[in-house]
């Protein structure tokens, strides 16, 4: 069986806010953190050789307004220097001039 699917049949296992990140060979899987004290979550972790990892989400947002308004060349810049940082699991753009 698939171990995405079956993350996904556990109710409060998988955070459905996040998709799963395809990162080089591996897939990053959010999951709650009532799983990570779940006996059951650890149990398939360790029969998988899987590992939980904490994360951090961090939002950066440059409005419209004068006071943060960025050259497009440098919000491209920005953008292409953190989606090669390896650190990084997944970018989005808001698609609104001068933000990232």
């Amino acid at each position: 069986m698939d171990v995405r699917n079956e993350l996904g049949k556990v109710e409060n296992w998988t955070d459905p806010i996040y998709h799963d990140i395809k990162k080089g060979n591996h897939y990053i899987i959010t999951v709650t953190e009532q799983a990570i004290e779940d006996k059951n979550f650890l149990a398939m972790l360790e029969k998988n050789d899987l590992q939980v990892k904490n994360s951090v989400l961090c939002l950066i947002i440059l409005g419209n307004e004068s006071k943060n308004w960025i050259w497009e060349s440098d919000e491209r810049r920005i953008e292409n220097e953190l989606k090669m940082n390896e650190k990084v699991l997944t970018l989005l753009s808001c698609g609104s001039t001068g933000s990232i």
